[in-house]
């Protein structure tokens, strides 16, 4: 991106009228960190060869950058800030966020043993959400298929979790956070409602009918080749908690402020550390491969927390990163921020890109290297 054009693009964000002269916005540019800088142009250096996608960073509770390029469908459609993306995985986040809500007004507790017929001993929303029910079943296969979320849990029926905690990442067992939520008289759908309206962000959805059957704007998943994809329609409608969530970068980036600390009045700082607390080891980022990890990968620790991944660098142990990815054919999305930096990203695509993630922590890559 041009400078002038970047200088402007700030001096828009930050607050200032487009009346405003050159040199406010050079200034206001100057503001901005070199490592978010040095991040947005990594990012941005190829946009133009990508179907559509969207981009934005937040610093200190002020969206600093803000970008949405290419098309929903084909050459259909640009792409705004109000597009609705499928976050597949990056869903357990907001979930989580979701559930928090309904934590702080007394509807649920992370905390209460909740039983299920189909598992042999009860779980709490803490294992739920920390993939620590003991239960080393992903589910995805029996998803695939097309089975319901019912069929497959008698399919769990026959098996015994472990006794050790550790964390096992599964689609299906993160979708008992919507079971928890339907036996306590709050309904999936209603919980993610709920945040939305908190947020006063209509941007935020969970869709019950197919995304090509419901009138709105949605991208459509794109291949490497840039043909139009179908969604997979399995995983929103069995596992909704953990791959169900459709978002515009708007709604996003409210999200994004709100895990940041800057929506007190929705979930306080301290009601959010909860969720970023590093609660059990998971090791799944450091098995990714193409990382060039700041330092090499024996400086780097993953944990799990409530629906988000916290990675940690052991020479700058303030400085955690906390963030989810996202993954469907067709489709990538990731959000992630430095609580101590109080700074993030969203970063939205549907175009298959494989190395959307890499790209979108260089924020905390860059931060390190500066540190």
């Amino acid at each position: 991106m041009k400078r002038q054009q970047f200088a402007f693009l700030v001096l828009f964000l930050c607050g200032f009228p487009p009346q405003a002269d050159e040199a406010r916005a050079f200034e206001c540019e100057r503001k901005i960190s070199s490592p978010i800088r040095k991040t947005i142009d990594f990012i941005t250096e190829n946009l133009n060869s990508l179907q559509g996608g969207a981009l934005a960073i937040v610093h200190d509770g002020h969206t600093v950058y803000q970008t949405t390029f290419g098309h929903a469908c084909g050459k259909d459609r640009p792409i705004t800030p109000r597009t609705l993306f499928p976050l597949a995985s990056a869903s357990k986040p907001v979930s989580a966020l979701a559930v928090a809500l309904q934590v702080k007004r007394g509807q649920i507790s992370f905390s209460e043993q909740i039983k299920f017929s189909y598992l042999k001993k009860p779980v709490s929303l803490e294992m739920i959400l920390s993939h620590t029910t003991g239960y080393l079943f992903r589910g995805n296969h029996l998803i695939e298929k097309g089975l319901s979320f019912q069929e497959i849990g008698e399919k769990v029926r026959t098996l015994s979790p472990q006794t050790s905690p550790s964390s096992f990442y599964s689609n299906f067992t993160y979708n008992l956070v919507a079971e928890v939520l339907g036996q306590k008289g709050v309904p999936f759908s209603k919980a993610i409602s709920d945040l939305s309206d908190a947020l006063d962000s209509p941007g935020l959805r969970f869709l019950t009918a197919p995304p090509e059957k419901r009138d709105l704007p949605i991208a459509c998943p794109h291949s490497k080749s840039g043909k139009c994809l179908k969604f997979p329609p399995y995983y929103p409608r069995t596992v909704p908690a953990s791959a169900g969530i459709f978002a515009s970068l708007e709604a996003m980036i409210q999200l994004l402020k709100l895990s940041l600390g800057e929506r007190e009045d929705v979930l306080s700082r301290e009601e959010l550390a909860r969720l970023y607390n590093q609660y059990i080891i998971n090791e799944d980022p450091l098995r990714w491969g193409g990382i060039k990890w700041p330092g090499g990968k024996d400086k780097i620790s993953a944990h799990y927390g409530f629906g988000w991944r916290i990675l940690s660098h052991k020479d700058h142990p303030q400085m955690p990163f906390v963030f989810h990815s996202g993954w469907i054919e067709g489709v990538r999305t990731f959000i992630g921020f430095i609580p101590s930096k109080k700074v993030g990203i969203v970063y939205l695509l549907n175009h298959d890109k494989r190395a959307q993630h890499l790209e979108a922590m260089q924020l905390w890559f860059q931060y390190l290297r500066s540190a």
